[in-house]
């Protein structure tokens, strides 16, 4: 016979004991492109996490490296349509491009996984190489 549980260790109130993460909702639109799906009809969909800020419907979006400037033309949450999302969610953006690089021509470029999707008025991210050197010394 199992002996009864107390408020504080039963299952369900469990999830209640977590602490509720810290949202940068304040700080400048970020998102990390984890998948990148090709819909019929939508052009790219960029789907991952919005690491801060938000983003709407509409709203004039930069896609680097590269500068690519496009239009949020659809957002969606687990097949939900949204007309804004925050920090902490998980999303698919459908992308309109409007130029490849700012005085070009207009084509549509190839999103790839590890891009990082800003809003066109704000900093873009930095883009930099990272150089590790190890020494290993042996001593015979």
């Amino acid at each position: 016979m199992r002996p009864p549980c107390s408020n504080s260790r039963c299952v369900p109130a469990a999830p209640d004991e977590f602490p509720v993460p810290a949202r940068h909702v304040d700080k400048s639109f970020r998102m990390s492109v984890a998948v990148v799906h090709k819909v019929p009809g939508a052009g790219p969909v960029a789907c991952g996490k919005i690491d801060r800020g938000g983003v709407k419907v509409g709203d004039a979006v930069m896609v680097s490296p590269g500068q690519f400037e496009g239009q949020v033309v659809s957002l969606e949450s687990y097949h939900v349509s949204l007309p804004a999302a925050s920090a902490g969610d998980d999303v698919g953006l459908a992308i309109k491009f409007i130029n490849a690089k700012r005085g070009s021509a207009a084509s549509v470029p190839s999103l790839r996984r590890g891009m990082i999707i800003s809003r066109v008025n704000e900093k873009p991210p930095t883009v930099f190489d990272v150089y590790i050197s190890i020494k290993i010394y042996l001593i015979l």
